[in-house]
């Protein structure tokens, strides 16, 4: 494997704190605990407005639930997970397939203890369809998406070095498409994007060691149609350090995605990577009011604006412990310079910590997405948590 040689350059950054005066936030649904809690996943729409999501806690064992919630914001229990055959903490999110049922994965339960990929069919009838074994395929998913008719997803541990894989899924079972060695290969992986060629793009861990070692700052692959394996950029701190994904991507190749820290005030990225390998870092964060810790990843809208969400700043108060709630925020382009706007600060009691990466609705250019907590200050989750999170959305 040969890793590309590293290009930084710094873009014009103009930093807007304050907060947009035309958007709209919507809280759609508070967590209690049996209904769910602890949201870390992607939210899906449906075709008839239905949102689809999952829990890592709560619910009827404390072990994670699938759910929907409606267009009158009703929200239903699909299926609590017990740990058991069915899993336990799934954060993948849930994904049509090809047949029109629910997909998903849990990272751990199963007969082998190391997660499992499950189907919600019509009545919300659930089904186990496979328990990840460990060494050599994989353990822990934490990533699942749609190609035609097969899944692929990544997990966090597994492969031959238990660093982890990028694996797939069609009638034939499981196949691990890349397993990572570990070190200056990677390890672990998060969020997948796919491209019409069918390559495969994420962000890992590990990279050059020599950054916040013997860990490493982490770094972005690629795995071509072929499953041939690339490392396309690794980080070394200035550039960002511990990139998250999901990415998108420009009809001209250009990724697009954040990193949790480093930057210029080590407090996390935005980045755009070329197909040459370039790597310009269009905004950091200053962990203020603009928001730090930037850990869902990025959506695109057809002008070229990015929406994501900040785990932490904005807003101080003492429901957050003095660090700020976290913020939902947008980065326009105008030019060379891209400006970042605050669309909502989250208070406590309407959201606090945002995780999962947002859904965005290009018809009515809206953003749906979750936090991890707040809400509700009197639900105690398993994990020993204070609050259990919430839904919502926001149109810019």
């Amino acid at each position: 494997m040969r890793i590309r040689a590293i290009t930084f350059c710094a873009a014009l950054i103009i930093a807007a704190a304050a907060m947009s005066s035309a958007q709209t936030f919507t809280l759609l649904h508070v967590f209690h605990g049996p209904d769910g809690g602890d949201p870390e996943a992607p939210l899906l729409l449906g075709s008839d407005g239905t949102l689809y999501g999952t829990t890592s806690f709560g619910g009827a064992s404390g072990l994670g639930t699938a759910f929907t919630i409606d267009k009158k914001n009703k929200q239903k229990v699909l299926h609590s997970f017990t740990g058991g055959a069915d899993g336990q903490d799934p954060l993948s999110g849930l994904l049509f397939g090809s047949d029109g049922n629910l997909y998903g994965t849990a990272s751990g339960g199963g007969t082998a203890g190391f997660g499992t990929l499950f189907r919600i069919g019509p009545g919300n009838q659930f089904t186990a369809l496979y328990s990840f074994v460990g060494k050599p395929k994989s353990s822990e998913p934490v990533a699942l998406i749609a190609a035609g008719d097969k899944l692929i997803g990544s997990a966090a541990s597994g492969g031959n070095f238990f660093s982890g894989t990028v694996f797939q899924f069609d009638r034939t079972g499981e196949k691990v498409l890349y397993g990572f060695v570990g070190g200056a290969d990677g390890s672990g992986s998060a969020g997948l994007l796919r491209d019409a060629s069918g390559n495969l793009y994420g962000a890992s861990g590990g990279g050059n060691l020599t950054c916040n070692a013997p860990f490493g700052c982490g770094l972005i692959f690629k795995i071509d149609a072929a499953g041939n394996y690339s490392v396309l950029h690794v980080f070394v701190g200035p550039d960002g350090m511990y990139p998250q994904g999901p990415f998108v991507r420009d009809a001209a190749g250009n990724l697009y995605g954040v990193t949790i820290s480093g930057g210029t005030f080590n407090s996390g990225t935005i980045f755009k990577l070329t197909p040459a390998g370039i790597l310009t870092t269009l905004y950091s964060f200053t962990g203020g009011a603009d928001g730090e810790q930037p850990r869902g990843g990025l959506v695109r809208d057809s002008a070229g604006n990015l929406f994501g969400t900040a785990f932490a700043g904005g807003t101080v108060n003492d429901k957050c412990f003095g660090f700020g709630c976290g913020l939902v925020y947008q980065l326009s382009p105008t030019g060379a310079i891209w400006t970042q706007t605050v669309l909502h600060s989250f208070n406590g009691d309407d959201g606090d910590n945002p995780l999962a990466p947002l859904f965005l609705d290009s018809a009515t250019h809206t953003l749906y997405g979750s936090a991890h907590r707040g809400g509700d200050y009197n639900c105690h989750t398993i994990n020993g948590g204070t609050s259990c999170g919430v839904i919502f959305k926001v149109t810019p």
